[in-house]
């Protein structure tokens, strides 16, 4: 991975910006001429659009996201059982006294702020490694939520897709 972050910089550093963009041979759409009754349909999306119940990417467990101060944040809500039906419990957590907490109830998405369409500067807590990630995340639609976990750079990262419930 380090080797291919190293060329990329090399790349951009000797040829520059231009040898990273994609030519494309199609002419732009054309702006809409609203005196003559063209509709044009807008994907705007307000800061609180991420308020309400999210399934996990694997659909076993549901976030509800809220906002506090602010930030937004989002809770487990509903879970999977574990294999012998019990609830699953916080059994990967760096901290050792907080390994016999159980998942639900626990705050999985923390400090996200609302900037230019984007919730940044947040964390996201994978507990099936135990592993805090920083976090960004945006709307692509009314219900669908996409939210990138990555370590150091944003470009080393996954991106995931939560779906709202119905």
């Amino acid at each position: 991975m380090l080797k291919f972050l190293f060329a990329s910089v090399f790349i951009f550093l000797h040829l520059g910006a231009s040898a990273f963009m994609v030519q494309s041979n199609t002419t732009p759409p054309a702006i809409p001429n609203l005196s003559s009754g063209e509709q044009v349909i807008s994907f705007s999306y307000l800061p609180d659009d991420i308020i309400g119940k999210w399934w996990s990417p694997d659909k076993d467990g549901q976030v509800e996201f809220f906002k506090s101060g602010g930030k937004y944040y989002g809770r487990l809500i509903w879970s999977i059982n574990d294999k012998v039906g019990k609830p699953k419990l916080d059994d990967q957590n760096p901290t050792v006294s907080m390994r016999s907490r159980r998942l639900v109830g626990a705050e999985v998405f923390k400090d996200m702020v609302y900037k230019e369409g984007e919730y940044e500067s947040g964390t996201a807590y994978d507990a099936r490694s135990g592993y805090t990630y920083n976090c960004t995340a945006w709307l692509e639609g009314h219900d669908v939520l996409k939210v990138r976990g990555y370590v150091g750079f944003s470009v080393l990262g996954k991106t995931v897709t939560m779906t709202r419930v119905k």
